[in-house]
């Protein structure tokens, strides 16, 4: 839950917060009009923190964080229930201020805004630390020129070509909906399976493989390696 007056404006509360901190008031608005840049909050400034969007709240909060120009931010799943602009905001806010000086630890299961924020991950399993680097060099070393195959429908897929997705090594997330299937010539597969795809309502997408690819490999490696 947000530390912040609900029944003051965006700007108000980092005001308040900036005085706590011992700004004085020429300061304090310097401090303040930059968190709002940082966070681009400026057009909510004015608007009560009551009647705020869950992600202007995070937005609202961030700002508040870097009101005071800390040295060290911790930022604990930030993207919980926010939109995708939202998402972005946060990631260039968290970059600008790591680019300014600030250490900025991130606790987070959103791979995208992971990907997009950090300089360096590490993945945790059981309470201890697995695989640490930057991004790009981890899905490298991983994946190499591998590319993900995703299948997306709106409905589970049939039987029949369920079948079909595992015999090409498709695996199925928890709601069958999407399956993804991380290898070499992910489009010729594609043109394999387009009709069958099509013809369920789905549609096939090729990415390269992301950090949610490397989290269930790294899973699965370590399962592997214990049984």
């Amino acid at each position: 839950q947000e530390a912040l007056f609900p029944n003051l404006t965006v700007e108000e509360n980092l005001h308040v917060i900036a005085r706590a901190g011992g700004a004085r008031r020429e300061r304090a608005s310097i401090d303040v009009a930059r968190a709002l840049r940082l966070t681009a909050c400026e057009d909510r400034a004015n608007e009560l923190i009551a009647v705020l969007s869950g992600g202007w709240r995070r937005r609202a909060s961030l700002a508040a964080a870097l009101v005071g120009q800390p040295s060290l931010i911790v930022a604990d799943e930030p993207t919980q229930g926010v939109d995708v602009h939202t998402r972005a905001a946060l990631a260039n806010a968290l970059r600008a201020a790591a680019t300014e000086g600030a250490a900025c630890l991130l606790i987070s299961h959103d791979a995208r805004f992971v990907e997009a924020a950090a300089d360096r991950v590490g993945f945790l399993l059981s309470g201890r630390l697995i695989k640490e680097g930057k991004p790009a060099a981890l899905l490298d070393e991983a994946f190499g020129a591998r590319r993900t195959l995703a299948a997306r429908f709106a409905e589970t897929p049939h039987d029949t070509l369920a079948k079909v997705l595992r015999e090409a090594g498709f695996f199925a997330s928890t709601d069958g909906l999407t399956w993804r299937r991380i290898g070499d010539q992910p489009f010729e597969v594609a043109r394999l399976l387009a009709d069958e795809v099509n013809q369920a309502g789905g549609e096939l997408i090729v990415s390269r493989p992301d950090l949610d690819d490397l989290a269930a490999a790294l899973h699965e490696e370590r399962h592997a390696r214990d049984h």
